[in-house]
């Protein structure tokens, strides 16, 4: 089944309510000192957590919650053993193509691959953004009991796809990571916005966020702040349909990484960030979009 971005009537909300430890702790007693003719020895850090592991509750409540198909969808699930040696093989291959990639197998049968991007320059520029390919290992085919979640540098989720379905149009605005650009990245960066009506109704609206032309620092300011919202990178082997929308440009370049990015009809929520933005910036006339055209 291809993969389909749909933009429903009513939002679909995904909660992703699972929290994958964080990590291991070693704990030492007091020791002796170590008699002159010892060597010294250095702690050795805690091991990395495991990068899959076993989800804990009840199976056909976790099957509803992540793939929303229902009690129908419970009469084969996948066998553990056999989701785990997939889960282990998608998440090789994740892996590989430079992701920090983690999942987790469910007494069910369900699986959850979570991938991240390692760094800014990696998310704004993938090494792969064929995400679907990637982990299923067929170009634009799911994999029934499985749910991917793309995430951002600071683990907020800006893509997530489960069986046949996107869920919240697929695209989910990551959170922002709250800081702003350093001032050697700030130098590299030169970006502008062109927003335009469905069926050109009104002029566009174009400007200069970052770089000689922008007006002012601010708009700069508020996209270092506001990256990975604004400016998420896009499967690029889904297909899309739903209900028109504005359309946001963003052309350019963050820290030297270059950008060339539409949003639309199946990115809504990053198209209505930056109507928001800009309107806030005074950079966009209030009322825009419920003016007639």
């Amino acid at each position: 089944m291809r993969v389909a971005r749909r933009r429903a009537a009513r939002t679909l909300s995904l909660c992703i309510v699972l929290a994958l430890l964080a990590g291991c702790s070693a704990s030492h007693g007091d020791r002796p000192p170590a008699a002159a003719s010892t060597p010294a020895t250095t702690a050795q850090p805690a091991p990395p957590p495991d990068r899959l592991q076993r989800g804990d509750g009840d199976p056909a409540a976790e099957w509803q919650r992540l793939y929303r198909q229902g009690d129908a969808a419970l009469g084969a699930t996948p066998d553990v053993a056999a989701a785990t040696a997939w889960a282990e093989a998608a998440l090789d291959r994740a892996t590989a193509a430079g992701y920090d990639a983690r999942g987790v197998v469910f007494a069910s049968g369900a699986v959850e691959i979570h991938l991240r991007f390692r760094s800014d320059a990696d998310y704004f520029a993938p090494p792969r953004s064929d995400w679907i390919a990637l982990v299923f290992d067929e170009a634009g085919i799911t994999r029934r009991g499985v749910l991917l979640v793309v995430e951002a540098p600071d683990g907020s989720p800006t893509f997530v796809a489960g069986h046949g379905v996107c869920y919240a149009d697929c695209a989910m605005p990551a959170t922002s990571p709250g800081t702003p650009l350093a001032d050697a990245a700030r130098a590299r960066t030169r970006l502008s916005v062109v927003v335009r009506d469905i069926g050109d109704r009104r002029p566009p609206i174009d400007v200069d966020v970052c770089g000689p032309g922008a007006a002012t620092g601010e708009l700069c300011d508020a996209l270092g702040i506001d990256r990975y919202g604004l400016v998420p990178p896009q499967a690029s082997d889904t297909s899309c349909s739903g209900v028109p929308s504005p359309t946001v440009e963003v052309r350019g370049a963050i820290d030297g990484v270059a950008l060339d990015q539409q949003y639309g009809t199946c990115t809504d929520g990053t198209v209505q960030r930056w109507i928001r933005l800009l309107t806030d910036a005074g950079a966009m006339p209030a009322g825009w979009m419920g003016a007639e055209g």
